[in-house]
């Protein structure tokens, strides 16, 4: 057991025993007293935060899943969690505890849709969520810095919250990542240039990793493709009205080109592209495993990043499948895209 563990597990039990001792003391007191009323509702803050623990662990499981991440299993879990004891501790006295319990939780869900929306490559709900997330996090932000302002001059500050911290991390992660997949969008109202600058800004420069890589062992395309293998009711990237009827939408022939650098695949590249995505049913073509394909020009390595997001990089020539630049590459780009290494980091630290 690692140390991260050992406190993680402490923690737990800290708050485990906590509940324990106010339940107890509440039975010992079962008179409406001031002392009952609030070690009940102390009690009911403690199961919720062994509850929100246990969340965590769920969301740190996810690095680990070769199946890919399950994100949208957890949403009702913490939406659950958040209705469930929200409303349990009211007293006045435990006012802010309750407020940071609701930002937290709140933040997680929108940080979980966000992902989700990202995920399936939906612009506006994306947005929408993010933004969300970031009112959210900055109001907890806001608590912390308030209370920090009301203490004498010559104390210390106090580090932030690590949840908050976390949270903060994750939003950046996804960000970047919305800036990604997004890019050809937000292109249309701004330059190359001020894009870079933008990207440049983030946790993670995508734009700069794709470049270098492409620039370094000269990839004739480095591309993110929306697989709509086993699709049906693709509704495009556009914004539609919530009345919109599924059989007006037009069955698109290509998967959708989210991102290419430095130039889009020509046409017998996007028919190899196709095709090989049409060959390879989801199940075949994991987050773990790249798949190569090859044609008389051009040498082509595939690998999952979403549920329906595929990495590409195209070669002029052959090139080996077992090389281990182009490898190092794709894994370490789609794990980062997954947020792997955020989840990764929540192990033993909450």
């Amino acid at each position: 057991m690692t140390s991260k563990e050992k406190d993680k597990s402490t923690l737990k039990t800290t708050y485990e025993t906590l509940r324990d001792d106010f339940r107890r003391i509440d039975g010992l007191h079962n008179d409406g007293s001031f002392l009952s009323h609030l070690s009940g509702q102390l009690s009911h803050f403690c199961a919720a935060r062994v509850d929100l623990l246990e969340f965590y662990d769920k969301l740190a499981g996810i690095a680990s899943s070769k199946s890919g991440a399950k994100v949208e299993d957890l949403l009702p879990v913490i939406s659950d969690i958040c209705e469930t004891n929200v409303s349990k501790f009211y007293h006045p006295i435990l006012t802010q505890v309750k407020a940071v319990f609701s930002l937290e939780t709140e933040a997680l869900q929108k940080l979980l849709r966000a992902h989700l929306d990202i995920q399936k490559w939906q612009f506006y709900p994306s947005v929408i969520a993010l933004q969300e997330a970031k009112v959210k996090l900055d109001e907890w932000n806001l608590m912390i810095q308030g209370r920090e302002t009301r203490k004498l001059f010559f104390s210390k500050p106090q580090p932030i919250c690590p949840n908050l911290q976390w949270l903060n991390r994750w939003k950046s992660t996804l960000v970047a990542k919305f800036s990604l997949y997004f890019y050809n969008v937000l292109l249309e109202n701004s330059s190359v240039s001020e894009m870079r600058v933008l990207c440049g800004r983030h946790s993670i420069d995508y734009i700069y990793m794709i470049h270098s890589f492409q620039k370094k062992y000269e990839a004739s395309c480095v591309a993110l493709i929306y697989d709509l293998t086993e699709v049906r009711d693709f509704p495009g990237l556009g914004y539609r009205l919530p009345i919109w009827r599924k059989e007006e939408i037009d069955v698109l022939e290509t998967n959708p080109l989210i991102f290419y650098y430095p130039e889009k695949p020509d046409i017998s590249q996007l028919d190899i592209l196709n095709s090989g995505l049409a060959s390879k049913p989801s199940s075949s073509m994991s987050y773990d495993r790249i798949i190569p394909l090859s044609d008389n020009k051009n040498s082509y390595f595939f690998i999952r990043v979403d549920p329906k997001i595929v990495l590409v990089v195209i070669f002029h020539g052959r090139k080996s499948e077992k090389d281990n630049f182009v490898s190092s590459f794709m894994f370490d780009l789609s794990s980062q895209l997954r947020c792997t290494k955020i989840f990764s980091s929540l192990r033993g630290f909450k």
